[in-house]
C-alpha cells in the first residue's frame, strides 16, 4: 500500500517559486491599476459602480 499518496508531500521548490511569482504580479497589477486609476479616475469609479450596484 502506498501511504505517500494520502500525505501531500512537502512542497517542492517549483510550487514554491510559481507561489511567490504568483503573489508579485497580483502585487504588481494592483499596483498599476491604482496608478491608472490615479491617473484616469475612470476605472476607479468604474469598480465602485459594480460593487455598489
Amino acid at each position: 500500500m502506498k501511504s505517500q499518496r494520502t500525505r501531500p508531500p512537502v512542497i517542492p521548490p517549483e510550487s514554491r517559486r510559481l507561489l511567490i511569482t504568483a503573489i508579485l504580479a497580483v502585487a504588481v497589477g494592483a499596483a498599476v491599476a491604482a496608478v491608472s486609476a490615479r491617473r484616469s479616475g475612470r476605472a476607479l469609479s468604474r469598480h465602485k459602480g459594480r460593487h455598489r450596484r
